[in-house]
């Protein structure tokens, strides 16, 4: 998470660096967007596994499913409306759907609280 969170704090610096200031000026917000978006799909990554190792992997593609015309209508209507930031904003909105999903499949399939499932302390 590190490495991301670093991302998400000096895209704007960090791409003024290695493409300079005009690139930097227009993509900065979409890197920072970007990376918010790899951080929770990392995290998504936990319940996802977890599912497949359960024998549930048509949950995952049942989500999937149901997220196509979702992300297609709103990647359409953020790309027309922001440019390149929108079309980070889309997919980090859909890879947020597809964790917000995957942990209440998760939670459900196995029986157990969200806190345990996220590594939280006290969990039982």
């Amino acid at each position: 998470a590190g490495p991301v969170i670093v991302v998400m704090l000096f895209s704007g610096p960090l791409l003024r660096v290695w493409l300079g200031p005009a690139y930097a000026a227009q993509g900065a917000t979409a890197l920072a967007i970007l990376a918010a978006g790899m951080l929770i799909i990392g995290l998504a990554h936990v319940p996802s596994i977890f599912l497949l190792g359960q024998g549930r992997a048509d949950l995952p593609a049942i989500f999937a499913l149901i997220e196509l015309p979702i992300y297609v209508a709103l990647a359409w209507w953020c790309v027309r409306a922001y440019g390149v930031t929108g079309a980070a904003l889309a997919w980090t909105l859909r890879v947020t759907l597809d964790a917000v999903l995957l942990f209440a499949a998760a939670r459900k399939v196995g029986r157990f609280p969200l806190r345990s499932l996220l590594g939280l302390s006290g969990a039982r």
